[in-house]
Parts: C-alpha cells; sequence; structure tokens
C-alpha cells in the first residue's frame, strides 16, 4: 500500500477531530470506511509479499485499535440505553432476592 494513502487517510482523522472532537457517529462511520479497505490491502500486501510481517502485524494492531475507537463513538463513548436498562434491572433483581433471604 502507498503509505501516502495512509497518510492522506491519517490526515483527514485528524482533521476530523479538529472540526468536531469527541467521539462523534460521523467519526466512528469514517474510521469504519477506512479499516475495511486498509486490511483488504494489508491482507493483499501481505500475501504478494510486498510487505514484511512486521508491517502487517503493525497494520493489524493500528486497524484493531482504530476498531475499538470506532465502537466509541457509534456508541457515543456511552453504554446503550437498552444495555443499561438490562444491567440496572439484573442490579435490582439481585437486591431484592438479597432482601428476602
Amino acid at each position: 500500500m502507498d503509505s501516502s494513502i495512509a497518510r492522506r487517510a491519517g490526515y483527514l482523522l485528524s482533521l476530523n477531530l479538529q472540526a468536531d472532537p469527541g467521539y462523534t457517529k460521523w467519526r466512528g462511520t469514517l474510521l469504519q470506511e477506512l479499516i475495511h479497505p486498509l486490511m483488504a490491502v494489508s491482507k493483499e500486501d501481505h500475501t504478494s509479499g510486498a510487505i514484511t510481517e512486521r508491517e502487517f502485524q503493525r497494520r493489524l494492531g493500528f486497524c484493531g485499535r482504530k476498531l475499538k475507537e470506532a465502537k466509541l463513538c457509534m456508541w457515543g463513548g456511552f453504554t446503550p440505553i437498552d444495555v443499561y436498562v438490562k444491567k440496572t434491572e439484573r442490579k435490582n433483581k439481585a437486591m431484592a432476592e438479597r432482601k428476602k433471604s
């Protein structure tokens, strides 16, 4: 993969962070759109021998970190309401059972 593509993608992400700071859905979508082609190109480069195993692992690590960040962005950095409600219900049910005993 041409390193200028990776630099341009990084530049776009930095501009996005300046224009719209925080874990926004738009940033999450942008990250997801970056990760998929980077993984595909990295796999192809590794298979063809265009990059070393070390470079391939570095790219995988980068994608993993950006995927984790995208997940935070898509959830707004917070637990989704349905997950929160389920956790609260379980917690309340457990407390009620303890009071009965």
